[in-house]
């Protein structure tokens, strides 16, 4: 009997159901909400070939950074519009003038994500912003295998390990720019779909757009947003404010069992391009230009680095180049995955004994930890406040 990789460890990027010759991996929902592949034992004729492309059980070739940048879009609305500085979006765009193809993540009416490809550039608007949810990349892989069989560009955005498994199917294929998005982990859709759900009949509104950092609020703020038909705003919270949504997912208590275990949060990539928030910007050699709307951009091949300078050059992009271990060092999803928590411990038990309802699981653990965090900065409001001060009497001084 073919065994895959554990259920802890399984990522759910599904390429082990594409490359079946039988089609007898199918994958389906665990308790948790979790995508895992299930193997129709008595069709499968033990070949191996979904062992051998497991992305986990068989790492693909990973790359140490050779530059990195601070970076924006050149044109200010599409920086505003974007989760950061707007260079997934310009790439995009500057590819499509050249004839490629784009992939990259969109959320359907249901609120569920999926990868799709296409040259239509209204996709670009689909693909912009965050999305802290699972999303599914199985069915973008035949799409994948069709362009570059007709040597199509194409040019694809991903969480990282969506990419390696897209590297493990389809090789260093030469018309393929891979790009990933530094991640912290992805929380199952049902979450979401059971949180919106809960809103909308609180609210007696029907929601068909979101957002989870919503940029009509400033991206920066994290602040998940509910719109209805009309386009009128009738939810809009933060963490702090109680949003429980946002609450499992800033506090790392809602993820994927396979997001704390991620091999691929390191500093050795598996793509050509690695896109960041970028936490640590002047920490190392201090950085004088405007810092609103930044992207932390790791360029980790010579492919990477020649569709990165064209964009450059074509004046689309304005980059800063910085040090590698500046942008590495202090950005934690580059160094290591999240971490258990006792939350997350207690978010499990419950899940497992209440049908698997989400609000119900998280409001508990929400009010405790707001409680807890209220405390600690109310503790931590004099030594602040002496900080403050200092620097004050410091810059007085000079």
């Amino acid at each position: 009997m073919i065994k895959l990789v554990s259920k802890d460890k399984c990522t759910g990027c599904g390429a082990c159901s594409y490359i079946c010759p039988k089609g007898c991996i199918e994958m389906k929902e665990n308790d948790m909400h979790e995508l895992l592949p299930v193997i129709n034992a008595y069709m499968c004729v033990e070949c191996g070939k979904c062992v051998k492309i497991c992305p986990v059980l068989n790492p693909v070739e990973t790359y140490v950074p050779i530059e990195a940048y601070a970076a924006r879009s050149n044109d200010k609305k599409e920086a505003f519009n974007s989760a950061s500085g707007g260079i997934a979006s310009t790439l995009y765009r500057d590819g499509l003038k050249e004839n490629a193809y784009i992939a990259g993540a969109v959320q359907n009416p249901d609120f569920s994500v999926n990868l799709i490809s296409g040259k239509n550039i209204e996709l670009i608007n689909q693909f912009k912003n965050s999305k802290y949810v699972f999303s599914t990349a199985y069915r973008l892989y035949p799409e994948l295998a069709t362009l570059l069989k007709q040597e199509k560009q194409v040019i694809v955005a991903g969480l990282p390990c969506q990419i390696a498994a897209i590297r493990k199917i389809f090789k260093d294929n030469p018309k393929l720019f891979l790009i990933d998005i530094v991640c912290h982990g992805t929380t199952p859709t049902a979450y979401l779909q059971q949180h919106i759900k809960k809103i909308e009949q609180e609210m007696e509104q029907s929601a068909t757009k979101m957002f989870f950092r919503d940029p009509y609020v400033y991206t920066f703020t994290f602040t998940f947003t509910l719109y209805n038909k009309h386009g009128e705003r009738f939810y809009a919270k933060r963490t702090k404010d109680g949003d429980t949504y946002q609450f499992g997912y800033h506090r790392a208590i809602s993820y994927r069992e396979s997001c704390y275990y991620c091999p691929f949060a390191c500093n050795k990539r598996t793509d050509d391009l690695s896109l960041a928030d970028y936490p640590g910007l002047g920490c190392i050699i201090p950085f004088t230009h405007e810092r609103e709307f930044i992207n932390c951009v790791l360029v980790n091949t010579l492919k990477g680095k020649n569709w990165f300078r064209k964009s450059i050059n074509k004046g689309s992009i304005l980059a800063w180049e910085r040090p590698i271990d500046e942008a590495i060092a202090y950005n934690r999803q580059l160094n290591t995955h999240a971490e258990k928590s006792a939350y997350r411990l207690m978010f499990e038990k419950t899940m497992r004994t209440n049908g698997a309802d989400f609000e119900k699981a998280m409001v508990p653990l929400m009010r405790k930890g707001l409680r807890k965090e209220k405390i600690i900065r109310l503790y931590m409001l004099p030594k602040r406040i002496v900080g403050k001060v200092k620097r004050v009497i410091k810059n007085l001084i000079k």
